[in-house]
């Protein structure tokens, strides 16, 4: 191979070692392919005026469930997230009242951030009345390996297209180079076979032109012999009729 050849194929390797490096970010040291759930549950949280729970979300996409439903009575009831790095906080369920009395009430939230999920359940206006006990069931299930990778397949997906253009451009490249190369070791090939080819024909033109010269001489000599043995029987029949 030549060195303008095997520069470029040297080139194709670092792009696609740099590729992968690129798709492999932020999926090094995985210990584990499982999702991790994190479960909190209570049969009776007490809820006098205002109670929040806080749950810590420690990693980028996760998604947070929740059901729960109150003994007796009803209450207000929201969601907030709180993100780590911007400090901003962001209502993911606004705070109201909830048929909740032996009906349970759930939801989803898929969250993309690190940070903190507060639950907050709200007795102000009828705790002059009563108490309220709430049982609930809050998962918390980061995917830490299983989105993650989707993500890489997807972005792996969408550069495929330009890493097969790169192979093609390669070969064509490689083809250019010795292609040419190829078809002329091919044609001396070609030309060495009719070469030797010729030489056997001319050898066998040679055997044939001694065969003929073998042949007229024969032939020669058969005439010749012919031509005696006419002339002798000429010369018997004179003789005989001059001495008869």
């Amino acid at each position: 191979m030549s060195s303008a050849s095997s520069s470029s194929s040297s080139s194709l390797t670092d792009k696609n070692s740099a590729l992968f490096r690129s798709l492999d970010h932020g999926h090094h040291n995985v210990t584990t392919i499982n999702e991790e759930v994190f479960s909190y549950a209570s049969s009776d949280l007490e809820v006098k005026k205002t109670t929040t729970l806080a749950f810590p979300v420690q990693f980028e996409r996760t998604t947070v469930s929740f059901a729960f439903h109150t003994l007796q009575g009803v209450v207000q009831f929201g969601v907030k997230f709180k993100n780590d790095r911007t400090k901003k906080e962001t209502v993911l369920l606004k705070s109201g009242w909830c048929e909740c009395e032996n009906n349970t009430v759930s939801g989803v939230f898929e969250l993309d951030h690190i940070g903190v999920v507060n639950f907050t359940w709200d007795n102000t206006v009828q705790s002059w009345i009563s108490t309220k006990h709430v049982n609930y069931k809050i998962d918390i299930k980061q995917a830490i390996f299983e989105y993650d990778d989707s993500i890489r397949s997807n972005k792996a997906l969408s550069l495929l297209p330009g890493a097969r253009e790169d192979k093609d451009n390669l070969l064509i490249s490689l083809y250019e180079m010795h292609g040419g190369e190829q078809e002329q070791q091919e044609m001396r090939a070609l030309i060495e076979t009719h070469k030797q080819t010729l030489k056997d024909l001319k050898k066998e033109k040679k055997k044939v032109e001694k065969l003929k010269q073998n042949k007229l001489s024969e032939l020669t000599f058969l005439k010749e012999r012919i031509s005696g043995l006419f002339i002798r029987s000429l010369d018997s029949k004179l003789l005989r009729r001059i001495f008869r």
